[in-house]
């Protein structure tokens, strides 16, 4: 479908996008999965909204990242939008290569660990930064737990411990993802030798 992204349209906000416009402009939002492709990696499904036009036409009113002219979209009843419903991008392989199906793996671990971290109406998980440092989120009591203080580095920064840094210019890219999502010595609370000073 075409992408023409409405004057006031904010990237990422797809699901106020196609509301506001219908408002405007008659028709409805249409929910879904937009899918994304990187040929010979992975195909990725990401919950989206459009605008049905009242003409029956659907047509993406939310600018995308590098501003392709069309996007796929599948219409898909049982996605609606629920800010208390969090719905993960579903990541399948373009061909066989198995460092694809092991990076798709280790997106994967990655959600289970920082799914629990997530609540309704927030946009980005901010795990470890200071605006959650209030000390009223699980995530903020797991930082403090671990001896860590705000103005080190955080997982978030993509962080790769000194035993893979060596190997950061010739490494398959899943030997630092490893280490960036689990990232399992950052906390030595959780019974895991401290790794000592962190690359970022």
């Amino acid at each position: 479908m075409r992408v023409e992204p409405a004057p006031d349209a904010k990237p990422a906000y797809c699901f106020d996008n196609s509301v506001a416009q219908a408002l405007r402009h008659g028709g409805e939002a249409v929910y879904g999965w937009a899918i994304w492709r990187w040929p010979g990696r992975w195909f990725e499904a990401e919950h989206h909204a459009v605008w049905r036009r009242p003409e029956g036409d659907l047509l993406d009113v939310t600018p995308q990242a590098g501003d392709p002219p069309r996007v796929l979209f599948l219409p898909d009843p049982s996605a609606p939008y629920d800010p208390a419903t969090f719905r993960p991008n579903i990541m399948a392989p373009d061909g066989h290569e198995a460092l694809v199906r092991e990076y798709i793996a280790l997106v994967a671990k990655r959600g289970e660990i920082t799914r629990p971290y997530w609540e309704p109406g927030m946009d980005v998980l901010p795990l470890f930064s200071p605006r959650i440092s209030s000390g009223s989120r699980p995530s903020t009591r797991a930082w403090r737990s671990c001896g860590r203080r705000w103005g080190e580095p955080r997982p978030s920064q993509g962080l790769a411990l000194d035993s893979t840094a060596k190997h950061l210019r010739s490494s398959r890219l899943t030997s630092i993802v490893r280490n960036a999502v689990l990232a399992p010595g950052l906390c030595p609370a959780a019974g895991m030798k401290n790794p000592g000073r962190v690359v970022t």
